[in-house]
């Protein structure tokens, strides 16, 4: 018999790896990756850092340029005048407030009728179902008057089991139609 021996290493012609060489290959990655991976981290922190701060500092100082109070605080304080000036001032201040209130009082006193008017235009929309309303609550309530206890308990009952169910399927009639419509 005759047969070739080939180096124990050898497969093919090519170098054979072994699992030494493999957890040696792994340990240099893993080394590489444990040096990069903290350096990235610190570079990109370092950057979105930087630029938070200067965004923050930007906003702080639009923020205190733009505050009305500040500005006035910093602007120079008004000599002192004399009696008759702050008297004046005084009364045109005071004449301004009543002048604002009295506007404020004329807009809402103004506004009642229309509003009141607006009110009573949608309670007359109406006026139909609120008569029969009206005109049924009353013959039920004459007729509960007149009958014993136990019929005016029946009657309120499904008096009230009706006033339910139409509400509930007027209530499912507008969502159901009410998806059909806005397609």
């Amino acid at each position: 018999m005759n047969a070739t021996m080939t180096a124990p290493g050898l497969a093919n012609g090519r170098q054979r790896h072994t699992l030494n060489d493999s957890i040696a290959r792994l340990d240099e990655m893993i080394d590489g990756l444990s040096e990069a991976i903290p350096a990235t981290i610190r570079d990109t922190l370092k950057d979105a850092i930087s630029e938070s701060i200067a965004e923050g500092v930007r906003v702080a100082i639009v923020q205190v340029l733009s505050n009305r109070e500040l500005q006035e605080a910093l602007q120079p304080k008004p000599r002192r005048g004399l009696l008759g000036e702050k008297l004046r001032e005084s009364i045109q201040r005071a004449r301004h407030s009543v002048s604002r209130w009295v506007q404020n009082a004329r807009t809402r006193v103004t506004a009642i009728p229309r509003r009141l008017g607006q009110r009573l235009r949608t309670v007359w929309g109406y006026r139909k179902p609120l008569l029969i309303a009206l005109g049924i609550g009353t013959v039920v309530g004459i007729v509960a008057a007149w009958t014993p206890p136990w019929f005016s308990a029946t009657i309120s009952g499904l008096g009230s089991a009706a006033v339910s169910l139409t509400v509930h399927t007027g209530l499912w009639a507008r969502r159901t139609l009410g998806g059909l419509l806005a397609v």
